[in-house]
């Protein structure tokens, strides 16, 4: 809902699952079937991708010198067969780094124990932080208003061109959650704290992805950065439009290598030629 700020009129609507990118998303997530369902099978695909993809640079490594030349180029007035061949090897190498960026960090929400895995192994550790954010947030009586108190205190510490979440609380047990967002457009540079609904004193952090961006460990800010390094936004417009094309290059392995399969499995063998002996002329 759109609301005038000082009016409290709703200006607008959106039901966003009526929106054709939100059906994209699920779509990407889990093939818009439910999600106990659709969900592993996107993940499995996934991490079948990455296999594909090292052992095809185990196929594309070249065995000398002279094979190396054709491995970074694309003979484009060859034959089809031999076009296609070049299309799937090159430019296959050519993406391979910034196709497992996309695949591994699909992964990250595929599985859980991927998830686990990466994060343990970059150093993270699962605790618990008190992190106050501000003078107004050491207060321990009831305060009216609390929302707008928080507000007023965010709005005055954040920058021209950042940006403000929060989350108000659903239930009479629920905290607060609100911060800064230091990049507006992308989601990892953002310091997230939960308040108290009632006193805003602050509150123990119960995930890696609240407190400061900047106290936070490697592994939380790897873990922070998945979805802007998923779809490239961590690098601005530029950054979203490689993921794009790589992509792009990503879905055209699966139709030259499916073309490629078929050529060796099915090609036709060529007959031997036959020579007719002449006969000998009768005496």
């Amino acid at each position: 809902m759109f609301i005038d700020p000082y009016t409290g009129e709703v200006k607008k609507v959106w039901n966003e699952d009526e929106d054709f990118f939100h059906t994209i998303v699920h779509l990407h997530y889990n093939l818009l079937l439910p999600m106990e369902i659709g969900q592993p099978i996107v993940a499995s695909a996934t991490l079948i991708f990455v296999i594909m993809l090292i052992s095809g640079l185990v196929l594309w490594w070249p065995k000398n010198k002279s094979a190396a030349k054709q491995r970074f180029s694309i003979k484009w007035k060859a034959r089809w067969r031999r076009l296609n061949y070049d299309l799937h090897n090159v430019l296959g190498f050519y993406m391979m780094g910034i196709g497992l960026l996309l695949a591994l960090t699909g992964l990250v929400w595929g599985f859980q124990w991927f998830n686990n895995s990466l994060y343990y192994v970059t150093g993270g550790r699962e605790t618990q932080m008190v992190m106050p954010f501000s003078e107004v947030n050491m207060q321990s009586a009831k305060i009216d208003k609390p929302m707008d108190v928080l507000f007023n205190d965010l709005y005055a510490k954040a920058g021209k061109d950042e940006g403000l979440s929060f989350s108000p609380p659903l239930t009479d047990s629920a905290y607060i959650s609100a911060g800064i967002n230091h990049r507006p457009g992308t989601y990892y540079n953002q310091d997230t704290y939960n308040y108290d609904q009632y006193t805003l004193k602050p509150l123990p952090a119960t995930s890696s992805y609240e407190g400061a961006y900047a106290d936070a460990k490697f592994a939380d800010k790897l873990r922070r950065m998945n979805y802007d390094l998923h779809v490239g936004a961590i690098a601005g417009l530029p950054g979203k439009i490689i993921m794009f094309l790589a992509s792009l290059i990503c879905a055209t392995m699966p139709v030259t290598g499916i073309y490629i399969w078929y050529g060796r499995k099915f090609k036709s063998k060529k007959k031997p030629v036959t020579q007719k002996v002449p006969k000998l002329a009768e005496a």
